[in-house]
């Protein structure tokens, strides 16, 4: 999720299941493939249960940082993580659907923020409030809006 204030961007990556959703990681500059991975290692690998979670497979969306390098691709293997790569899923990501609920939570009521430090509070507080049940609604659809 990316949002302006004043020049400055506001950046974050995250992931959810059926069963959690992970925390904002902040985005301190433009991503490339050691950001991304450091990313993942410090905020997905250590939230993966390989003992009791239902096997699963990573969605990306089509950042070159995500879909175009092939180091990226290879460290997730490494990881055993595997990625769906079915074309009509990406245009059907759940994460998008998220981060469109959570920009209509920050800016309800046509609310405005001077600082970035106001607009990175608003949204770490939005993102707490993305319900359990809309995320398992997301992912439970994604069978049939693929097909």
């Amino acid at each position: 999720m990316s949002r302006n204030l004043g020049g400055r961007s506001l950046i974050f990556w995250s992931a959810f299941s059926n069963g959690r959703k992970l925390q904002l990681s902040p985005v301190h500059s433009k991503m490339n493939t050691k950001m991304y991975k450091h990313i993942l290692e410090g905020a997905l690998l250590p939230n993966l249960d390989r003992n009791g979670e239902i096997t699963f497979k990573f969605q990306q969306d089509e950042l070159p940082v995500h879909s175009a390098n092939e180091l990226t691709k290879q460290w997730l293997l490494s990881k055993n993580i595997f990625l769906l790569t079915d074309l009509l899923s990406v245009w059907l990501n759940p994460m998008e659907n998220i981060w469109s609920k959570l920009a209509r939570k920050v800016y309800q009521n046509n609310m405005q923020y001077q600082t970035v430090n106001e607009l990175q509070t608003a949204i770490l507080q939005g993102w707490t409030e993305i319900d359990e049940c809309i995320r398992k609604s997301l992912i439970n659809s994604m069978a049939n809006r693929i097909f």
